[in-house]
């Protein structure tokens, strides 16, 4: 192995441990912030945490979008939010039963459902004659107003599920939100080494770009969602640990595709159309476990089937792209 695969693979290890120290410190921080202010943590977790955590999808997906590459920058948010709803999900459930909010089952994972629909719906239906399978500007400016219509009804839950949730004066507020900073910093600059040297790695082994494309970087941009949850759920932190992942995949598609639609037209792959399907089955089946459960409460049962979903997803993907035949 040569002096650069040997860089390679040290790269990959330093952006892990950044990433993980860069979780520990956003939601040490994200916790602060809530404390002071006198918000909720699952609020934080669907909004600071969340936005902290898709850094690497918008990073990712706006350069890609500008550069004309439509395929990385709507594959990474579709693959980001299937990795983010099983497996993420899936790992949390099977660590620890992960509690879900009525607020979260109400309203946020229908959210969620509605707004990949809707991306869908825009990028099939040809409303004006013209710009087939795309998202353009005016599209782009919807999903924004109903990104920021989520953050206003948010907030708003949030105050009326914690009346007793009273502001911490006496903290101060600096620190922490230095904490969140470097938090996203870390997560941001470890998530972008590990994709870099993940298809540096992958390419290696000589793996197919295709497939790269639509499991590493994805995967690799949804390890900041998987770390943090992951860490909140063993610290008891459930709050932000499912506002998270539910807030990322809102993000991803209402804040991402949105703005990015908003400053170009974005092309949309007719493959795309059953990720977006994928997507949307996957909320709902996260809504059904916990249904079940009169604690609402997702347990190892349910972590299992939707780990094992996403792991049927990637046979899929390989199917699909003849990468292996069955």
């Amino acid at each position: 192995m040569g002096t650069y695969s040997i860089y390679t693979y040290l790269l990959f290890l330093a952006g892990f441990l950044i990433l993980i120290k860069g979780a520990d410190l956003l939601i040490k921080g994200g916790v602060g912030v809530a404390k002071r202010f006198g918000l909720s943590e699952h609020f934080i977790g669907l909004t600071i945490v969340s936005f902290g955590t898709s850094m690497p999808e918008f990073i990712v997906s706006f350069i890609a979008a500008l550069n004309g590459n439509n395929q990385i920058a709507v594959g990474n948010v579709l693959g980001s939010n299937i990795a983010n709803t099983l497996l993420i999900t899936g790992v949390c459930a099977l660590l620890i039963a992960v509690p879900v909010k009525k607020s979260t089952l109400r309203f946020e994972i229908p959210l969620s459902i509605v707004s990949v629909l809707l991306l869908g719906l825009f990028s099939y239906i040809n409303f004006f004659g013209k710009y087939v399978d795309s998202i353009v500007a005016w599209e782009g400016f919807v999903l924004l107003v109903v990104f920021f219509y989520f953050i206003r009804r948010s907030f708003k839950d949030s105050r009326e599920e914690e009346k007793d949730f009273k502001k911490d004066k006496q903290t101060k507020i600096v620190p922490f939100v230095i904490l969140v900073v470097l938090g996203v910093a870390g997560l941001f600059f470890g998530g972008k080494w590990i994709v870099g040297s993940s298809v540096i790695i992958a390419g290696h082994f000589g793996i197919s770009q295709t497939f790269i494309g639509l499991t590493v970087v994805a995967f690799g941009t949804s390890l900041p969602e998987l770390v943090t949850s992951v860490i909140a759920a063993l610290k008891k932190n459930n709050g932000i640990a499912i506002g998270n992942i539910i807030g990322s995949n809102i993000f991803n598609i209402l804040w991402i595709i949105g703005f990015t639609s908003f400053i170009k037209p974005i092309g949309i792959n007719s493959l795309n159309y059953s990720d977006m399907l994928i997507v949307a089955l996957s909320a709902i089946l996260i809504i059904v476990f916990v249904i079940a459960n009169k604690s609402r409460t997702l347990h190892k049962s349910g972590g299992i089937v939707l780990a094992g979903s996403y792991l049927l997803y990637i046979v899929y993907l390989l199917n699909r792209e003849n990468i292996v035949s069955w």
